[in-house]
């Protein structure tokens, strides 16, 4: 209703997250409501969405001569304990990065796929859509885990990776 009933374009934000199952029902809500929105058109309706780093993406190959470089100007400590995230390449010189991590479980991993599939075929079908990669924060949601607030307030100490406060992915 209230997209129908807006005076201008609509643009229907999808900054979800629950933990376990409910991430999974709360994604498939929110796919049933732009589902919904849908038939507005393209003129009336666009999408957002906050993508994860910690799923599967195409990097371009600057990222992965970025990796290399600041791996090998790092420090003894992130040589030691760090590695080089291991991106395949692709036929048209981009490279697929697996970001999952087993921490987070199955349900995130689905329920990030479900938005980022979403997502993609929205803009394949000419809608306006916003997927920018999320900041990495230390939100509720993400330190309630001990190992994953531990990760997060350790990883400045493998530049140029870093962890913001809450309010910043706000």
């Amino acid at each position: 209703r209230c997209g129908r009933e807006a005076t201008g374009k609509v643009t229907m934000g999808t900054y979800l997250y629950a933990d376990g199952e409910a991430n999974v029902r709360l994604t498939a809500a929110s796919d049933f409501i732009v589902e919904a929105l849908k038939s507005l058109g393209k003129d009336k309706v666009s999408f957002a969405y906050l993508s994860s780093c910690s799923t599967s993406t195409a990097i371009p190959a600057e990222a992965i001569q970025a990796q290399e470089s600041n791996f090998n100007t790092a420090g003894r400590w992130a040589t030691m304990f760090g590695e080089r995230q291991n991106c395949k390449k692709l036929d048209d010189g981009t490279f697929f990065l697996s970001g999952f991590e087993v921490l987070q479980g199955p349900n995130y991993a689905l329920a990030q796929m479900m938005r980022q599939w979403r997502a993609a075929l929205l803009h394949m079908e000419g809608f306006t859509v916003s997927a920018p990669m999320a900041p990495i924060c230390r939100t509720e949601s993400v330190v309630h885990n001990a190992t994953m607030a531990v990760l997060l307030e350790g990883i400045a100490h493998f530049p140029p990776q870093e962890s913001y406060d809450a309010e910043t992915g706000r």
